[in-house]
């Protein structure tokens, strides 16, 4: 029997030397514990991740929402397995006692499997007396010390040779590290062997993304966002379906659409072109939930929000041009083209929406205005000043839903203030008048909007000058000056008359009309067409005119001689052709002594505005010549072309034949009266000769008055040098008696 050396034991070493063995194997089983609660944690993280990509392979989870619930449900699957596995086991203290029951047990159970009869050593009971018997000498009743220390030195004597870890399963501890590291490896394998796929449901899953998975078919639905098509309110809709790049495109696509009460309806949607298939919505008024799929895609469903368009309601624009005291207001519809304002006007242009806005955009061709300003939600403004036309398109987006509005056109032109227009016209005379003549003038001044002043602007050019720019220049205020200039239209009737200007023959009378306006950035002169006049003897003037009188009295011998072959043809008259004839022959008379009478009551009106002739002449052309001219077109030869008509539509031979006999009498009264006014032109011929003989005698008579002055003045000069009768005397020359005067 072993002696104890009671005296040399520690009963603390014992206990410290004990705990520190059970320690180590309770870290032992706690590593333990941790590599298989990894392990399965693991496992199940891996299934789970299995599960996720097969079933969003499978069926193409393109909904994020059901993504979501999905990771959120695994998330806590995964959870409890840490719970379960890890954080629960590594929690337990696993005090000493627990830990000697659990090798006891470890090699109860060994010991079984080996089929051994081997005492085991209890080990609980003898870790318990090493750590808990000498708790009883601190008592109040403590048994004797020496058993104590004796009990306690044999326990842990008995413990001294049994390994507390050789319990534990090596081989286990090692197949879950094997198994951690294959799972480690293999989403590892899988991200290097197919990166793409990974990366695909990696970002599916955790990122959001909506990309699909790879698939023969990819539909895309134009126009949706966030699971919704907005569309406008009111309006026929058509839904688009096309297939996506490198897709196979499918036969055709189903569509199943469901709004508010309305069942379920299921057609197939319209295939347009090859990829690209459509569906006709009748005008949305209120959400509908449509879906769709054709080939191995079938997009998750998605609703048609329909909202108000935006347009415009009203539109406003006020001008303000600095020559005006108040702006003015002025509303209108789109696509109108009728406004024009002056340059420099201030203009603002104001937008009205019936949904509130977030932006208005300008589409213009030109550089004004720049912009669209925002007032509020529904009202927009633009200020510019008019420099040139506008034309501009206003497209609003809804804040809404970003609906954009049919683009608004919108023309603004530039009203031009034109150069006042002017006519300068003149009557009863031609180019060449006489020093004595009177012009008649009329001058229109027009402007669109307003003439502050029209004058008229004569030049006097001497006959020897050889600058266009010679001689004496007068201006003659016909209108103006007035500010503010409003009158738009001036129209003055005048006569010039020559003599006060005193024009030598020869010279060269221009007119020209001015007028100018009160235009705001400049006033602006307009000019009439230059009127030249020459400055002819009346001598030579009343050459020209009797000239073109003697051709009118050829011309009107020459339609005396029509008119009585006229005559001759109805005497001898045999069919309705030849009627016809006569007829048209008559006419031509009736219009050749029509334009002698005009030409001669022209040339009689230029002689009176000349000066040329006198009353007694005048009387005579007009009583002799113009008078009976005119009595003639009126009577007889209207008369007889009306008679003639009438004969051509008649088949009653009496009257025809009554008719060509009234006709016969008076177209030889016609010849009659056409011959005695030949005759008064010869007499008219014969009068001025007279005149021209007498005004000839006349000159010759002034000549040689003045020729014997002369000679008279030369003798008393040389008699009497210092009488004041040598000295320079002015000596009144007889003016000129003019043609045609007595």
């Amino acid at each position: 029997m072993t002696t104890l050396d009671l005296q040399s034991v520690d009963l603390t070493d014992l206990q410290r030397g004990l705990a520190r063995r059970l320690a180590r194997f309770r870290r032992a089983v706690k590593l333990h514990l941790a590599i298989s609660g990894l392990a399965r944690v693991f496992g199940v993280v891996l299934v789970l991740a299995l599960l996720s990509f097969v079933i969003d392979y499978e069926f193409h989870l393109n909904n994020v929402v059901t993504r979501i619930i999905f990771l959120t449900v695994a998330l806590v699957i995964a959870g409890y397995a840490v719970w379960r596995w890890l954080i629960r086991p590594l929690r337990d203290p696993l005090d000493m006692i627990t830990l000697a029951v659990a090798i006891e047990a470890a090699q109860r159970e060994s010991a079984r499997n080996s089929q051994t009869t081997e005492t085991r050593v209890p080990i609980s009971q003898r870790v318990a007396t090493v750590l808990q018997l000498p708790d009883l000498l601190e008592g109040g009743s403590p048994p004797s010390s020496a058993m104590v220390l004796a009990a306690v030195q044999r326990s842990h004597e008995s413990l001294a040779d049994i390994d507390f870890l050789q319990p534990l399963d090596r081989n286990r501890q090692r197949l879950h590290l094997a198994i951690i590291l294959g799972l480690l490896l293999l989403p590892v394998c899988w991200a290097v062997i197919w990166p793409a796929t990974a990366g695909l449901w990696a970002r599916r899953w955790f990122a959001g993304s909506r990309q699909p998975w790879p698939q023969k078919t990819h539909l895309v639905i134009v126009g949706l966002e966030d699971g919704r098509i907005v569309v406008p309110r009111g309006e026929p809709y058509v839904l688009r379906v096309l297939n996506g790049q490198q897709s196979t495109s499918p036969d055709s696509v189903w569509i199943r659409v469901r709004g508010g009460d309305t069942p379920l309806v299921a057609s197939t949607m319209t295939r347009f072109a090859d990829g690209d298939f459509r569906h006709d919505f009748a005008p949305v008024q209120q959400e509908v939930e449509v879906q769709l799929g054709g080939g191995d895609d079938a997009p998750d469903s998605f609703m048609l929000f329909p909202v108000d368009r935006p347009r415009i309601t009203h539109i406003e624009l006020i001008s303000k041009h600095p020559t005006n005291r108040e702006p003015q207001t002025h509303t209108f519809s789109a696509g109108e083209s009728d406004l024009a304002f002056l340059p420099r006007t201030k203009l603002t242009l104001t937008v009205t929406s019936n949904v509130p806005l977030s932006d208005a955009r300008l589409k213009h061709a030109t550089t004004q205005p720049a912009g669209l300003e925002r007032v509020d939600p529904t009202h927009y403004r633009a200020e510019w000043i008019h420099e040139q036309p506008v034309a501009l398109q206003i497209e609003l987006i809804s804040a809404q839903a970003g609906l954009s509005s049919l683009p608004v056109p919108i023309m603004i032109g530039l009203k031009a203030d034109a150069v006042p227009k002017l006519t300068l016209t003149y009557n009863g005379v031609k180019s060449r008048v006489t020093p004595i003549a009177k012009i008649p003038l009329t001058v229109l001044a027009r402007d669109d909007f307003g003439l502050a002043d029209v004058q008229l602007v004569s030049r006097l050019t001497p006959p020897d000058a050889t600058d266009v720019n010679a001689g004496t220049q007068t201006i003659e205020k016909i209108y103006g000056p007035v500010k503010p200039a409003t009158q738009l239209e001036v129209q003055d009737q005048r006569v010039l008359e020559l003599t006060p200007l005193k024009p030598a023959v020869g010279s060269l009378l221009t007119l020209l009309a001015t007028a100018s306006d009160e235009r705001y950035i400049g006033a602006q002169t307009g000019q009439s067409r230059l009127v030249s006049f020459r400055i002819v003897s009346p001598e030579e003037l009343f050459r020209d005119i009797l000239i073109r009188q003697q051709g009118d009295r050829s011309r009107f011998r020459k339609a005396l001689e029509e008119a009585d072959k006229v005559r001759e043809q109805l005497e001898a008259l045999l069919s309705n052709d030849a009627l016809d004839a006569i007829a048209r022959q008559h006419r031509a008379v009736q219009r050749d002594a029509a334009r002698v009478a005009v030409s001669m009551a022209e040339t009689m009106t230029e002689m009176r505005l000349n000066g040329l002739g006198g009353p007694e002449a005048f009387d005579l052309m007009e009583k002799k010549i113009l008078e009976p001219l005119r009595q003639l077109d009126a009577g007889l030869m209207t008369q007889q072309r009306e008679a003639l008509d009438a004969m051509l539509g008649n088949r009653d031979a009496n009257k025809i034949s009554q008719g060509l006999t009234s006709a016969i009498t008076r177209q030889e009264r016609i010849v009659v009266q056409m011959r005695d006014i030949l005759k008064q032109m010869a007499d008219w011929d014969s009068f001025v000769d007279v005149l021209n003989q007498l005004n000839e005698v006349i000159k010759l008579q002034n000549q040689v008055k003045q020729s014997t002055d002369a000679i008279r003045q030369k003798e008393v000069e040389g008699l009497f040098k210092d009488h004041p009768a040598s000295r320079p005397a002015s000596s009144t020359q007889p003016a000129p008696v003019p043609p045609g005067q007595k």
